[in-house]
């Protein structure tokens, strides 16, 4: 029976690894759409905090990497970075003035 639940936690563990790695492509729409929406400053604030917060699952699936040995998801590590390096750029570029730096 133990054996059972174990194999039926792998492939749920799976997804779950596989699916972190893309996240960040979520954050990225969510910031996006909080500059693109009619607010103030803070509404700004707003949108750099989820662009920020989305840098956190790469780090922390990257930390666990390292410690437990296993190699990054390639279809899905570098799309979701390369999104999120492209998605903070442009909001970089259209939105500078209101970076909280």
């Amino acid at each position: 029976m133990q054996e059972q639940n174990k194999q039926s936690d792998t492939p749920c563990a799976q997804a779950v690894y596989d699916n972190i790695w893309a996240s960040p492509v979520l954050f990225v729409f969510v910031s996006l759409s909080l500059f693109l929406s009619p607010h103030d400053y803070g509404g700004n604030m707003a949108a750099w905090a989820v662009y920020f917060a989305g840098w956190t699952p790469p780090a922390l699936m990257g930390l666990w990497c390292l410690k437990s040995g296993r190699r990054p998801d390639l279809p899905a590590a570098p799309i979701g970075l390369a999104v999120l390096a492209g998605g903070g750029l442009c909001n970089f570029l259209l939105h500078n003035q209101s970076l909280p730096i």
